[in-house]
């Protein structure tokens, strides 16, 4: 099974050559409609969010596509997966007087409930 993509899949094209042993070579959905293939594929970049996103913003064809609150808005969004895991961690950790067993404990709860996550 694949990796759950990130939010940022939507505005890249992904390729079958391998980056690295996890992630695949993207490239910019608005560098191939705004100038070509080959150039896009020049500036090819692992699909990593982090990666994804630093791309976006300094790519010129979706700074001409998006304005710039769309832009902001696009960029800043954090991952609802991401985002719900780390929250229940920490309430988890809040709730609990954190001694080792007990984070061990809502540690494993968290990966099962993210793992029930991924599957949906």
């Amino acid at each position: 099974m694949g990796k759950q993509p990130h939010h940022l899949s939507e505005f890249i094209i992904m390729l079958d050559e391998q980056a690295n042993k996890s992630n695949k070579f993207s490239i910019c959905q608005e560098h191939v409609l705004g100038y070509s293939y080959k150039e896009a594929y020049n500036n090819k970049f692992a699909n990593i969010q982090k990666l994804v996103c630093h791309h976006l913003k300094n790519c010129i064809y979706f700074k001409q596509k998006y304005n710039k609150s769309e832009q902001a808005e696009i960029l800043a969004k954090l991952d609802k997966v991401v985002l719900a895991t780390n929250n229940s961690f920490q309430k988890s950790i809040d709730d609990n007087s954190a001694t080792g067993s007990e984070v061990s404990l809502a540690t494993s709860s968290l990966q099962s409930k993210f793992q029930h996550k991924k599957i949906k």
